[in-house]
């Protein structure tokens, strides 16, 4: 006799919980959760690279830089980051990333976090969002979406400092957002420029490992005195498999994501690394979460209990 399993399908407008393991701020087990984007799309996606640099002829071989070339943070310069970068190529590498933000979860995990953090709202209380390091404005794009789908007032305030950056991401958001609430400015991360509780949340997404660990420090610093709620920061996981993982992933994209691919995880962080980091900026009551694709997410309430 056979079984049939019936599935419970979300309510309209609310985000199901993407089964992710948690853990106080404490080096947990790099574990891979399951993502509501299945991983087997990105696992054709590396399979295909795989299969295109074997017809073009090309090698592909795991970094050989020796066995300790990935237990301590390796500082590069990411070409996007150079106020000189190609305007052509830095356009074409914030739409990739924007992708990749899609395919991997990433930009979805943000918003499973942000979704929990704030269940006790109500729809006419006003919600103030600050994303810092905004790139192309994807992140915002899609909380202003969300929001819609379960009528919250929310504000976002997406700030970068880079030019050219802030640029595109101002050119993008009438399309990505649909003219939603969001005002982009230019501003460096370690200076906000925005009184003390100024938001209800401040969030950022692949940003911390472009610092080296002071200014890391002191933007963590910036963000908890800003935020008058909460913080999520999302970052990739230093390891060899995520290095393999990412040259794999950006195989076939242009020059510039090739190089700042790398640089980006072998600048990254491994769990202590960003603990200890938190810790020396004295914030209590963010919580570890790994997630799918070599990534962790810091999230928490000013109001929850010190886990540090």
């Amino acid at each position: 006799m056979s079984c049939r399993r019936r599935c419970r399908r979300p309510r309209r407008g609310v985000l199901t919980r993407p089964n992710l393991p948690h853990s106080s701020l404490r080096p947990a087990p790099n574990r891979c959760s399951r993502m509501t984007t299945a991983p087997s799309t990105a696992t054709r996606i590396a399979g295909s690279c795989i299969r295109a640099a074997a017809v073009a002829g090309e090698a592909i071989a795991a970094p050989t830089a020796g066995g300790d070339a990935l237990r301590s943070r390796l500082r590069q310069h990411e070409w996007m980051d150079q106020p000189g970068a190609d305007p052509l190529l830095l356009c074409r590498s914030l739409r990739f990333l924007r992708r990749i933000n899609v395919l991997l979860g990433y930009t979805r995990s943000t918003l499973w976090h942000l979704d929990q953090l704030t269940r006790a709202s109500s729809n006419d209380q006003p919600i103030t969002v600050l994303d810092v390091a905004t790139g192309s404005a994807d992140v915002p794009a899609a909380i202003v979406r969300w929001s819609r789908r379960r009528r919250l007032n929310v504000r976002i305030v997406a700030l970068d400092r880079h030019p050219q950056t802030a640029v595109y991401a101002s050119q993008q958001l009438p399309r990505l957002a649909h003219n939603g609430p969001v005002q982009i400015i230019r501003a460096d991360a370690l200076e906000l420029p925005f009184a003390d509780g100024s938001f209800d949340y401040v969030i950022s997404s692949l940003f911390l490992h472009h610092l080296d660990e002071q200014p890391i420090v002191r933007a963590l610093r910036e963000m908890d005195r800003v935020a008058r709620r909460g913080i999520i920061l999302g970052d990739l996981i230093r390891s060899r498999r995520a290095l393999v993982w990412i040259t794999l992933m950006t195989l076939l994209a242009n020059p510039m994501v090739r190089h700042d691919a790398r640089a980006s995880v072998r600048q990254s962080f491994k769990p202590p690394e960003i603990i200890a980091l938190c810790q020396r900026a004295g914030i209590g009551y963010l919580r570890y979460y790994p997630h799918f694709g070599h990534r962790f997410i810091l999230a928490g309430q000013k109001q929850g209990r010190s886990l540090l």
